[in-house]
């Protein structure tokens, strides 16, 4: 079973902080020099004398986590300037809502830094991304894609891009295979040829010469 406590700065009298505990004589809520124990909190106490409460006794897991969710959103936290409390998360399994101080932040990003797959990794995200559709997934994507029509913008980029690329012969080959048989009505011929035209006077405007 598990409990909810807080504590009280007496020189406001006014709860500082929310937390949780499972242990048989309350020992964490009434640790002082806690490693867990935040800056903030530290803070607080060097300035006042404080007390602690048991606000709740004989509740589960689940239901602690959830209470003490409850109290810290009632309360408010210091470090989003919403109330007294010297917690950094809203409560809950995990680390909810923690804000990260710029240091904190610059020796992640100093950790993330460098760091490199290894062969092996490389390889595996290789052969995933090699890996064929089923025909399930296949279908799922035709039903998708079905009606849907690119924005102007996305016609301008893929035209850019396109600019000046040349075919492989294989897929030169599938395209053949691909359009082999197939009889375009007036209608789609024109906006083809009207679409290479186009692509022949841009063509034309970036190399004059």
């Amino acid at each position: 079973m598990a409990y909810l406590y807080r504590h009280i700065r007496l020189d406001k009298n006014e709860p500082f902080y929310i937390g949780i505990g499972s242990d048989n004589n309350y020992k964490r809520a009434f640790a002082k020099n806690k490693g867990d124990r935040n800056k903030i909190w530290h803070d607080i106490v060097a300035k006042t004398n404080y007390e602690v409460e048991i606000l709740l006794d004989n509740l589960t897991y689940n239901e602690v986590l959830e209470k003490e969710k409850e109290f810290i959103k009632f309360y408010g936290r210091i470090d989003k300037h919403t109330g007294s409390l010297s917690n950094l998360t809203d409560g809950g399994e995990g680390v909810l809502g923690i804000i990260h101080s710029e240091e904190t932040k610059r020796k992640l990003s100093q950790k993330i830094k460098g760091c490199k797959h290894t062969l092996e990794a490389i390889e595996k995200i290789r052969q995933t991304s090699k890996r064929p559709c089923s025909e399930e997934k296949k279908k799922k994507l035709s039903l998708a894609n079905k009606g849907h029509k690119m924005t102007s913008e996305q016609i301008e980029k893929l035209r850019k891009s396109s600019i000046g690329k040349k075919l492989s012969d294989a897929t030169k080959e599938k395209l053949r295979i691909a359009n082999t048989g197939k009889k375009y009505s007036i209608e789609t011929r024109e906006k083809i040829r009207n679409v290479v035209k186009e692509i022949w006077r841009k063509r034309k405007e970036a190399n004059p010469n």
